[in-house]
């Protein structure tokens, strides 16, 4: 699992040190094309998924959780979608 920018209780302590700003992810969530960075039970249910029968197809495999971007998915533009 190949794991992008994910809001952790010691990243929240860091970015609110440096920032100065306990709601710092809001901007954080704003700022992505996913429309917010990863949460722990993001990568927990992936885990969870690639740990039951489920995957038991796949072999070699890199999973990406980028939300910061998308593979293929221009239509989540803030231009393409203004209420995002």
């Amino acid at each position: 699992v190949n794991m992008g920018w994910c809001l952790t209780e010691n990243e929240h302590k860091l970015q609110s040190r440096q920032s100065g700003d306990e709601k710092w992810f809001v901007g954080a969530d704003q700022g992505v094309l996913l429309g917010r960075i990863l949460r722990p039970a993001d990568v927990a249910s992936t885990v969870n998924f690639l740990l039951s029968p489920a995957s038991t197809m796949m072999t070699g495999s890199i999973i990406d959780l980028h939300p910061e971007y998308s593979h293929g998915m221009l239509s989540v533009l803030a231009e393409d979608n203004p209420e995002r």
